[in-house]
């Protein structure tokens, strides 16, 4: 339970009293160990710590426990226990806003659904990420094979929630159903009713039938139906 300790040794009296400033220490050396590296620049802001809390004793340590916030980003209220000779004396909530920054590619116009994503098309930008969903795309490189889900507007941060693996079938597109069995195989004219990339089920219509069966995308131009 225990993740983050920060020891204070007070030389005088019977009692301590802990500063607002050891509870700020100790919560933001938490949060920044926790935080993903691909955060560039993190801000943690304090909204209610205790100041001036007594304790007993000489020697105190504040720890972190457990926290129950589902990520360290945003509005978050984080248990701080205060321990005097290896017991838990007292348990304060301090509470936080932590803002994330980072440098990513944001759409330099808007996109259509399903549209393809050229470096044209991006530029890169600094933007706070603390309420973004999702992993953003950060370079160039990260957009091979890529297109959108949906209509994208201009300065949207792209992440991996709005894009996409472009398809190596595409619904409507005409391909070859290959069909195998133990002892034979043979090939007839389909058409796609879905998306798909390379080893996914797509559900095909036969030319000329209105029968659909499932099958494996091979490549563009192909997908393959095994019968046991």
């Amino acid at each position: 339970m225990v993740l983050v300790t920060l020891l204070l040794v007070v030389l005088s009296g019977v009692s301590s009293v802990v500063p607002r400033s050891a509870f700020e220490r100790v919560v933001e050396q938490y949060i920044r160990a926790r935080l993903p590296k691909t955060a560039t620049e993190v801000a943690v802001e304090f909204r209610n710590v205790p100041d001036g809390l007594q304790v007993e004793g000489y020697e105190y340590a504040l720890r972190v426990s457990e926290s129950t916030a589902s990520e360290l980003k945003g509005n978050i209220s984080l248990p701080v226990e205060i321990v005097v000779a290896g017991r838990v004396e007292h348990q304060c909530i301090v509470s936080v806003k932590v803002r994330t920054f980072d440098s990513v590619l944001v759409a330099a116009r808007q996109l259509g659904r399903h549209e393809s994503i050229t470096s044209g098309d991006i530029r890169p930008e600094r933007v706070e990420t603390t309420a973004l969903k999702g992993v953003p795309l950060r370079s160039v490189a990260d957009l091979v094979g890529l297109r959108t889900k949906r209509i994208v507007r201009a300065g949207s941060v792209l992440t991996n929630e709005i894009t996409q693996t472009i398809p190596d079938v595409l619904q409507g597109s005409a391909v070859k159903l290959i069909v195998k069995g133990k002892n034979f195989c043979f090939s007839v004219d389909a058409v796609a009713k879905d998306d798909g990339v390379k080893g996914q089920l797509v559900t095909v219509q036969r030319a000329g039938s209105s029968a659909r069966v499932q099958a494996t995308v091979m490549n563009q131009n192909s997908v393959e139906m095994r019968i046991q």
